[in-house]
């Protein structure tokens, strides 16, 4: 049990996902079973050692007392204030996000006073200290570190609720009204925000848009001017993660001033500490951003190591970043790029080293490898390293691998490499009087090269055809029956005297190896290419579905911030654009996505009628791949015949089956009457106001139904099957 921290990091993972997703009395059963372990270890401690096997169940320990307090203290309180509206005092603590028609603020509480509209009770024991997610309408204005008096309604996290308690925000609202603006509250570490605006105002003043939108995002992680288009790529490409400012960036820059330091001959201790000052003022600079505190807390313990004349294991370092992270906050797993981050990090150091020897050796039975040869050697193994490392997280979070992925990493990694080395260089320069920032001009052009070389390989890796695929639960299980197939093979390499025995086994291992990919494969191949997608969009709906030659999306939804969601679904369909957007409404629950949405598909063709809220906002973008209509249109593609009638919805007639999508308003009948096909698929959006007359295959409501109980008691008296849309989305293969 050398490390002990690594494997104390791993089982608080596991734990901290045990109380994220499990019911609260599992943390209280596996609280109980740790404390007779260890009382176990103490009474048969003579007969019973385990280095280190006390310490980390006596950690495991304090770690579900502090996971059972936060849901105590926090997370149960804040649940009772759904419904109250309250009196709120708070400082708005992180960049605020602006969105068409709508404001999201993050504030940390000083004061939460509830007040009660109908005279019913308040609940006890409120929490005046949380942070809390409230949505803005009304625009307020206020800024990072604005300290505000107003009048919120709290509601459910609902779509936001894991990944807000892995951000530490446990309750949402809406901003009724704002009393007073107190005024600003900076802390001391506010010098270093005002440090990342100066940067990022120097970036923009001295490039292009689109090139300081890339170099921001590295260099500082300001990802919100990115171009959609060249995200999109990234995901596909798999090189997302040289967008989030992390390890590897700050991996460089801790190299470049090792060795200015070291040039400078400055003295251990003072090395140390500088560095130190150093990792913390990027680390405040970049904004606390999980994926920079796990590698910031990895350096300072590697410095302050090295300042007590010791050497730090990597894998311990990591487990105590990762010790200290969960302790903050015990739900952190539910946060992606934490867990991401983790998990690279991983793949680099206990993957990396055995998969650059094993190809180093393979190389070198062959020719003697240069320093070419083993830089592309390390480059190759640091990628596929970390992409297998990472690769439950893909499956389970993103739904879908990235083929791609390796070569891509391969053909930007150094350019992006660079691309922080220079960057930091020409910021440093620029900060300098009017005449000698004059010297940035060769960084800065640079800069714009490299930057359009990433984008360029990355546009051109994200189109090829086998760029990624979908993953589903067969991939993982094959991925841990090669993970299990591992172990056998070393030991099989260990049998020397027994070569027989070594040589079997090596075969039965990959047979079992090859017997699973091929079944993924097989399983992937035979599975339907037609399906319809229901997402869940809060108040609103969006419907995919996907055919072999074509990508239909019938409504918008009625936020920007969720087509994030519909997007991961097409990636897990392995759709890479939506061929049409079709808008039965133009009302804000069914279309107010729409501009994001048409953004990220500039290829599909957008229906739309020409009344409602949005029509006036999709005539202005309209180009030649739009068509508006008063009434009704009809019109054939290659998968589909396809009518819609305004405001009342879309029948879709495929092969075998019709698709009915009523939008809420006017007679259904029409739409059963497009329909070619018996029983065909019923989706609701937001109303449903007459009786089913007709047999349908499956119903299913989604949206916010104000008068849910009444139609659900409806349909129960029409003998009508049915779905609700859950947090969840329905999937329905055809």
């Amino acid at each position: 049990m050398a490390r002990v921290l690594f494997y104390t990091g791993a089982s608080m993972l596991a734990l901290s996902a045990a109380l994220l997703y499990l019911p609260t009395y599992f943390s209280f059963i596996a609280f109980f079973v740790i404390l007779t372990a260890l009382v176990t270890l103490i009474i048969l401690r003579k007969r019973i050692v385990i280095n280190g096997l006390k310490t980390l169940l006596s950690i495991l320990l304090l770690f579900i007392i502090c996971g059972l307090l936060t849901y105590s203290t926090k997370i149960n309180p804040a649940e009772n204030m759904v419904g109250y509206d309250a009196e709120v005092v708070g400082t708005v603590c992180e960049y605020p996000t602006a969105y068409e028609t709508y404001t999201v603020y993050f504030i940390n509480t000083e004061q939460i006073k509830l007040i009660s509209k109908d005279g019913s009770p308040l609940p006890e024991n409120i929490p005046q200290k949380l942070k809390i997610r409230l949505s803005d309408v009304n625009k307020i204005g206020a800024e990072i570190f604005d300290k505000l008096h107003l009048r919120v309604q709290f509601n459910n996290l609902d779509i936001y609720k894991t990944s807000s308690l892995a951000n530490e925000v446990y309750a949402g609202g809406y901003v009724e009204q704002l009393y007073k603006n107190i005024g600003k509250n900076r802390p001391f570490y506010a010098i270093f925000y005002d440090l990342r605006d100066k940067i990022n105002n120097l970036i923009y003043q001295n490039m292009y848009f689109d090139d300081a939108a890339v170099v921001s995002a590295v260099l500082i992680g300001d990802r919100s001017n990115l171009d959609p288009e060249f995200e999109k790529n990234s995901k596909t490409a798999g090189t997302t993660h040289m967008l989030v400012v992390s390890g590897m960036h700050l991996g460089i820059i801790f190299q470049l001033f090792s060795r200015i330091f070291t040039s400078l001959k400055i003295k251990r201790g003072n090395f140390e500490i500088l560095m130190l000052g150093l990792i913390f003022a990027l680390t405040a600079i970049c904004g606390f951003t999980p994926s920079i505190l796990r590698a910031s807390l990895t350096y300072v313990i590697i410095v302050i190591g090295g300042l007590i004349f010791k050497k730090p294991d990597p894998l311990n370092s990591l487990g105590t970043a990762a010790v200290i992270l969960l302790f903050l906050n015990p739900l952190a797993f539910g946060n992606i790029a934490l867990l991401l981050s983790l998990l690279s990090t991983f793949g680099l150091l206990f993957i990396c080293p055995i998969l650059e020897q094993a190809l180093t050796s393979f190389v070198s039975k062959r020719y003697s490898p240069g320093k070419l040869s083993k830089a592309i050697i390390f480059s190759l193994s640091q990628t596929v390293s970390a992409t297998l490392a990472t690769l439950p997280v893909s499956i389970i979070y993103l739904g879908y691998i990235s083929l791609i992925s390796p070569v891509a990493n391969l053909l930007t990694g150094y350019a992006t490499s660079l691309l922080t080395t220079i960057s930091f260089v020409a910021v440093a320069i620029l900060f300098l009087p009017s005449i000698l920032s004059l010297g940035a001009t060769f960084p800065l052009v640079a800069l714009s090269l490299l930057v359009r070389y990433i984008v360029k390989v990355t546009d051109i890796c994200a189109s090829v055809s086998f760029a990624s695929i979908p993953a589903r639960l067969e991939y993982l299980i094959s991925l841990a029956i090669l993970a299990l197939s591992v172990p056998f093979l070393m030991w099989a390499k260990k049998l020397k005297t027994k070569e027989k025995l070594r040589i079997s086994l090596k075969l039965c291992s990959s047979a079992l190896v090859l017997v699973s990919v091929c079944s993924a494969l097989w399983f992937y191949g035979i599975s339907p290419k037609n399906e319809i997608a229901i997402i869940d969009v809060g108040k609103g709906a969006s419907i995919l579905i996907k055919c072999e030659d074509e990508v239909f999306a019938v409504g918008a939804g009625d936020s920007l911030t969720d087509y994030n969601k519909i997007e991961n679904h097409m990636f897990k369909a392995c759709s890479k654009e939506l061929d049409y957007i079709i808008l039965p409404s133009a009302n804000k629950s069914f279309a107010a996505g729409s501009p994001e949405m048409i953004s990220q598909n500039p290829n599909a063709k957008i229906i739309y009628p020409q009344n409602g809220a949005y029509s006036d906002r999709l005539s202005f973008i309209s180009n030649g791949n739009f068509k508006s209509f008063e009434y009704k249109i009809s019109y054939e593609t290659r998968s589909a015949e396809v009518v819609t009638y305004a405001d009342v919805g879309t029948t879709l007639n495929f092969k075998k089956l019709s698709v009915i999508i009523y939008a809420g308003d006017g007679d259904i009948n029409k739409l059963f009457g497009e329909a070619k096909h018996s029983k065909p698929v019923l989706i609701c959006a937001n109303k449903l106001n007459q009786n089913i007359k007709n047999e349908v295959s499956d119903l299913i409501l989604c949206g916010l139904f104000e008068n849910e109980d009444a139609l659900t008691e409806s349909l129960r008296r029409q003998n009508v099957d049915y779905k609700i849309l859950g947090k969840k989305n329905i999937s329905i293969k055809f």
